[in-house]
């Protein structure tokens, strides 16, 4: 009778290891280490595309989505040149606006680049466990001072260079002249930073989406093994 009882323990505890063996096989085990680097590749990468893709010439003023309108806190001075004809001139302005944006995502990279060098091993932890936008709510908390700083000057300088600052000043002026209405003073340089630096966490919090969501986004080893629907973090 012990033998039989001890021959069933034996066979259950067999079982029970060649089933979790199983289990463990079928599992996708991600260490800490593989989990912060596979994080980082892929911020590398959302980060690189969303940049490459915004600096290229005519996507902000051809996407209506990205395109970067007229002030609309003051709307009514676009709405009241277009009344007296002069439509072309609001229009040229909004061109020149989006040309400035684009111009200046080539300083993004080196600040997104020196987030993720910075980041720890908490930051990491919140980011792979939170939602969809995590890793773009951790640069905008990182970096929108930083990108501020560094897009203004370029923004400010390309404005002048294409004259939006001139077509701006002469929009404002012939505003300012009508009767009866209050003037206007924006600063246009800071206005344009501002909407350049929304779009581009726009366009990061897609490709995070992307690198998340869709195996197809994930375009390496690293990346596939974090990011898998069976991924377990150790």
């Amino acid at each position: 009778m012990k033998k039989i009882l001890i021959l069933t323990v034996m066979s259950i505890f067999l079982f029970s290891c060649e089933q979790i063996e199983k289990g463990l096989k079928q599992q996708n085990i991600v260490t800490e280490t593989e989990a912060i680097n596979g994080l980082k590749e892929a911020l590398s990468v959302g980060t690189n595309n969303a940049v490459n893709y915004l600096k290229q010439p005519g996507t902000f003023y051809n996407n209506p989505s990205l395109r970067i309108p007229f002030p609309p806190e003051i709307n009514y001075v676009a709405e009241k040149l277009n009344q007296i004809g002069l439509s072309s001139l609001v229009d040229k302005f909004i061109k020149t606006m989006n040309e400035a944006a684009e111009k200046s995502m080539e300083k993004a990279l080196p600040i997104f680049t020196q987030a993720i060098k910075e980041m720890t091993i908490s930051d990491a932890k919140n980011i792979i466990k939170g939602g969809n936008n995590a890793a773009t709510q951790y640069f905008q908390s990182k970096t929108s001072q930083s990108l501020f700083q560094a897009f203004i000057p370029i923004i400010k300088g390309t404005l002048e260079q294409v004259q939006a600052t001139k077509y701006w000043t002469e929009i404002t002026t012939k505003y300012n002249t009508l009767p009866g209405v209050k003037p206007v003073n924006t600063d246009l340089s800071a206005y344009v930073t501002e909407q350049a630096i929304n779009r581009l966490f726009t366009k990061i919090a897609e490709e995070e989406t992307k690198i998340r969501t869709d195996v197809n986004a994930r375009t390496s080893d690293i990346l596939k093994k974090v990011f898998a629907s069976n991924a377990i973090i150790l």
